[in-house]
């Protein structure tokens, strides 16, 4: 039985949820609900944007990028 997932926000965190209940195969059909418009058709001076950096807590939630302990 498929379960319908609602995310409301197309941020980082709501799309790493998407992402992650996308892989666990077909078990949920998400859809993504935003208030700003798609920034695919947005010049890029008007596009949202927010910084990508993550700390050692963030690289370690996602497996295939294990973070070294050097």
């Amino acid at each position: 039985m498929v379960k319908k997932i609602a995310i409301i926000g197309a941020g980082s965190s709501g799309l790493l949820l998407a992402h992650y209940l996308l892989h666990r195969g077909d078990k949920y059909q998400v859809d993504i609900y935003e208030r700003r418009s798609d920034p695919r058709t947005v010049s890029f001076s008007n596009s949202r944007t927010y910084p990508i950096s993550l700390n050692e807590r963030g690289m370690s939630a996602n497996p295939k990028n294990p973070v070294s302990s050097s």
